[in-house]
């Protein structure tokens, strides 16, 4: 077990435990887990409903607190969808880069500033081109994405490595140095001061010298949600990404946040900012609809791990 960890008391101490959809948070689990892990377990399918769903999580695991839920944070993230084109002209401008070769190999990468700057140039890494650095910037933090060509067709484009560099929150800089109010570092309001002044704006966004490269994705369903880092498209509102150094990849996790309604996530994916035992980043959707929720998600709550009794044997 994870040092720091504990018990909590039982199920019953988990705030709203008994009117979530407890099938639907299974199904998500038998898709992450092995098939033999589920046998052992003696899972249920999910069509055999709620009840029996939550009555084989009550029997066959028990909750577990790992880390101090008063340094909680929990976000929310979500597949962006935006208008690009496959070459470069006066209304797409910024490029969405593949790695470079020496990405594999180890070898040391320019920091963000560097990249806008043009040390990539030439080198056919662009995948695709989007209106601005700002879309960019923001893609990159979500890690996934929708391409709306100008024929209409839609690509997949997901994370495929970063440079290297520490990641560095813009948002909590443009707080702390007083360019937006308390409390008003939504996506929007950053998107706009980023805006309203081009070369402030690339300015500020190098100060975040972490940089994210993409791939083309293929194979998805229009309804798969983008995949996550374990390698499974992620679903909305149960796929969790945590600090897998506390939370292993397919760990069912109880998420009770402020002013959202509790949960059973499973994780399923990772992120440069996710750092903690009680940090949690859901994932929210697809559209714009589903950015505007996520965007305005910064809460603290508890995660709580599900693990099987039978790892006490």
């Amino acid at each position: 077990m994870t040092a720091g960890a504990s018990g909590v008391p039982g199920f019953a101490d988990l705030a709203g435990w008994a009117g979530d959809a407890h099938d639907a948070a299974l199904a998500v689990w038998l898709r992450a887990n092995p098939r033999e892990l589920a046998h052992r377990l003696d899972a249920p399918a999910p069509h055999e409903g709620a009840d029996v769903a939550r009555r084989w999580w009550e029997t066959r695991f028990r909750p577990v607190l790992v880390g101090d839920p008063a340094r909680s944070l929990l976000t929310a993230y979500y597949e962006p969808v935006i208008d690009a084109s496959e070459a470069p002209d006066a209304r797409f401008r910024a490029p969405l880069l593949a790695p470079p070769p020496e990405l594999d190999a180890g070898g040391p990468l320019p920091d963000r500033g560097a990249i806008m700057g043009g040390a990539l140039s030439g080198r056919g890494l662009e995948l695709y081109w989007l209106e601005d650095e700002v879309d960019v910037f923001f893609l990159q933090i979500q890690g996934s994405g929708r391409l709306r060509l100008r024929d209409g067709r839609l690509v997949r484009v997901g994370y495929a490595g970063r440079n290297g560099h520490d990641y560095a929150s813009i948002g909590r800089i443009l707080l702390a140095e007083g360019h937006l109010p308390p409390n008003g570092a939504s996506a929007g309001r950053i998107k706009t001061w980023l805006r309203a002044d081009p070369a402030r704006g690339a300015t500020m966004m190098a100060r975040n010298p972490s940089y994210v490269f993409f791939r083309v994705v293929k194979g998805l369903g229009e309804r798969d949600g983008p995949i996550g880092a374990m390698g499974l498209p992620l679903t909305a509102h149960r796929s969790l990404a945590v600090d897998t150094g506390y939370h292993p990849f397919g760990s069912a996790i109880w998420v009770e946040a402020e002013r959202l309604a509790p949960r059973l996530m499973v994780a399923m994916d990772r992120g440069t900012a996710i750092r903690g035992a009680q940090r949690g980043d859901i994932f929210f959707g697809t559209g714009a609809q589903a950015g505007h929720k996520a965007g305005r998600v910064s809460a603290r709550g508890r995660l709580v791990r599900l693990v099987p009794v039978e790892s006490d044997a």
